[in-house]
């Protein structure tokens, strides 16, 4: 990994205010270098490179697991780069979300319709 030649300093209630070059040497070199990074990450950015996660590897995240024979259940993780595809639809990052999700996809099972029809599931 890169060392950083910049810092972002203060924030207000729209983010950080200032970003800050680091001053070890002539201050035109440490801006040439910082524009040099600049432009690779916007290359990297051009060329659809880079990626951006929803949290960090190994966040804890709320999965929505199923099976044809128990149905539908939340179970708590850590977050993968395998999640990213299924994040916001089984990967969430609080319970509230996945919850929500949760009665949705129940509602909406065949399963679950069945086993209310019957009696043996209440809501």
């Amino acid at each position: 990994m890169n060392e950083r030649i910049t810092r972002w300093e203060g924030s207000d209630a729209n983010g950080p205010r200032a970003v800050l070059v680091k001053h070890d040497g002539p201050f035109a070199e440490i801006l040439q270098e910082a524009l040099r990074k600049l432009a690779k990450y916007e290359d990297e950015e051009d060329d659809e490179r880079i990626l951006h996660l929803p949290c960090a590897i190994g966040t804890p995240v709320v999965k929505i697991e199923a099976d044809q024979h128990d149905g539908y259940w939340l179970e708590g993780k850590l977050f993968e780069l395998r999640d990213l595809t299924t994040f916001g639809e089984y990967v969430f990052l609080n319970k509230r979300d996945a919850d929500k999700k949760l009665k949705e996809l129940k509602d909406n099972s065949p399963l679950y319709k069945e086993l209310r029809n019957i009696g043996l599931l209440c809501d």
